[in-house]
């Protein structure tokens, strides 16, 4: 080929655009393990991602508003905050990194392409983490006897084969990533019938062992979470395949039958022993530190150090993590913001009951159920807000919103797909 014509050919080729979407999956898959630095990787593609896209749909709005919010708290909180280390502690900096990964993932392309990049990273992630809990079932060796060696959950692990923590420090944080596995897997089950019999097969030992290591480690508010994602990714899978069946009338018939049955088990022995008296003892004392300091209530602690500064002070020797992600919320960033999460989440919640926002596949019901069950899900481990998961599942529940332009081809389902 001659000269001009290698010339004429590399002027009129069109250059190849880089999948900057396909990071999606990779980064928060990074996330859910905990990978140090993630964080500028979130920030990263979040603001490459909103370059590329020169726009941002009217839908997600409610979920910068949210953001927003928090990052507008723990701007204030920080600079009200007058030690050294106050803006090396803030929360404002992660917060802003995820808000940037939201903002540019709500700004991409396809919503439905969007979400299961997203909800395929966290699976991704989750069956990592299950590798690692496995392992080190099998192999004896314990990564948190290496993370935090004097911490008492690394002699926990040390005196049974069968308490794991994977990359987390605390047993019940890493139940929880398995109770949020084990319910997407329940949703690819219900929504994917037929796939290839080793993948079938595989995806039924992980949920089985998931749900299994679940309640042999005895982390009854996982196991109660999980339960609950799962019977809502019931509910909507029929609601798929039998619309007319489903109706919110008949959900609010169903939840005045159940709720019965949830206030005895609240009141039993089962759930009413000393970590919930702990958890009430929490939740109890951080009002107490709201009535004494209402702009702190306003406009949260800034970080989790000042935080620990105020609590040491007031009740010594107490364990005051939040251990519920509403109080969490609110701790962090300030009652502000824990109105307008929840006007977010009602809004979803709503959406879903009445059914504007609609499942169409196995990614879009396992986000729907989690979110729906994230304020019990939240109880479960003491912090939930420094991983991933949320900004992933409100920014994938926020792409199902139904003012969100669909695909051509994203007609109603009227029945379970097969494939």
């Amino acid at each position: 080929m001659s000269l001009d014509r290698i010339g004429f050919a590399l002027r009129t080729t069109t250059p190849a655009v880089l999948p900057v979407n396909a990071l999606v999956p990779v980064v928060v898959a990074l996330g859910v393990l905990r990978i140090p630095g993630v964080d500028w990787l979130y920030a990263a593609l979040g603001l490459v991602l909103i370059a590329r896209a020169g726009r941002f749909p009217r839908a997600g709005r409610r979920l910068v508003a949210v953001y927003t919010v928090c990052i507008g708290s723990a701007l204030v909180a920080t600079w009200a905050d007058s030690s050294a280390q106050a803006f090396t502690t803030s929360y404002l900096w992660p917060v802003v990194a995820q808000a940037l990964f939201a903002f540019g993932v709500l700004a991409g392309c396809d919503p439905a392409r969007q979400v299961r990049r997203l909800v395929g990273g966290l699976l991704g992630g989750f069956v990592a983490l299950w590798v690692i809990g496995v392992a080190e079932i099998a192999t004896g060796f314990k990564l948190i006897r290496v993370l935090s060696p004097e911490s008492s959950m690394a002699e926990m692990a040390a005196a049974s084969r069968w308490v794991t923590m994977a990359v987390f420090t605390n047993y019940n944080d890493y139940c929880l990533a398995l109770a949020m596995l084990a319910v997407l897997l329940f949703a690819h089950l219900l929504f994917v019938p037929k796939v290839h019999p080793f993948v079938a097969l595989a995806r039924w030992i992980v949920l089985g062992t998931s749900a299994a290591l679940v309640t042999i480690m005895g982390s009854r508010g996982a196991l109660l979470a999980g339960l609950l994602g799962a019977a809502i990714v019931a509910v909507i899978a029929m609601r798929a395949v039998r619309p007319r069946l489903v109706t919110p009338g008949r959900i609010g018939k169903a939840v005045l039958i159940v709720f019965p049955l949830a206030l005895w088990l609240w009141t039993s022995p089962y759930v009413q022993d000393h970590s919930t008296a702990t958890r009430e003892a929490i939740l109890n004392n951080s009002l107490a530190l709201w009535a004494a300091d209402p702009w702190t209530a306003l406009v949260g602690y800034g970080s989790a150090a000042n935080y620990a500064l105020v609590t040491d002070t007031a009740f010594p020797g107490l364990l005051m993590d939040p251990h519920n992600l509403l109080l969490e919320v609110a701790l962090n960033f300030g009652v502000a913001a824990l109105a307008i999460a929840m006007w977010w989440w009602i809004d979803v919640l709503r959406n879903t009951i009445t059914g504007r926002a609609q499942a169409r596949s196995w990614a879009d019901a396992g986000t729907l159920a989690i979110v729906i069950a994230l304020p019990v899900m939240g109880v479960v481990s003491s912090r939930l807000l420094p991983y991933i998961y949320v900004t992933v599942l409100v920014t994938a529940a926020s792409l199902l919103h139904p003012d969100f332009s669909q695909n051509p081809g994203s007609a109603r389902v009227s029945r379970l797909p097969n494939h």
